[in-house]
């Protein structure tokens, strides 16, 4: 918007007159900054899919581990201290949030029934509130 409003008035001002012609140019001036920010804006939107090419060879084996990932998360039970069922209840959360979208379909029926475990479980309670919410 900003590049499109500074093209315009620079294209105006030779037929503007001398009065109008410096209140264009502090127009120009008062939106130059913005033409370095939506050239930013542009090249990124731009490039954004490339993020995902380059994210992808990343990510992919750690999707594959994913499954293992909630066994042994899922491994633990009441006879553990409460320390360890918050601190492994920590990595869960971080399992279900930030990877839930791109889960294989055939982790989610793991991923519900390892959160359903710290849901019953009867160490923490906060622990088992907030994984009721990751269920929701």
């Amino acid at each position: 918007m900003a590049v499109a409003c500074g093209h315009l008035v620079m294209w105006a001002l030779p037929w503007c007159t001398p009065c109008v012609r410096s209140m264009s140019v502090q127009i120009c001036h008062l939106l130059s900054p913005l033409f370095a920010v939506s050239k930013l804006l542009a090249t990124g939107l731009v490039n954004l899919n490339r993020v995902e090419v380059l994210w992808r060879p990343v990510t992919n084996p750690l999707l594959g581990k994913i499954p293992l990932f909630l066994n042994i998360i899922g491994a633990i039970n009441n006879s553990q201290g409460e320390n360890s069922v918050r601190s492994v209840f920590q990595c869960l959360q971080l399992v279900v949030r930030d990877y839930l979208p791109v889960l294989p379909w055939n982790c989610l029926p793991s991923a519900v029934e390892t959160t359903g475990k710290f849901g019953s479980q009867t160490q923490d309670l906060n622990v088992s509130l907030t994984a009721i919410g990751l269920m929701v």
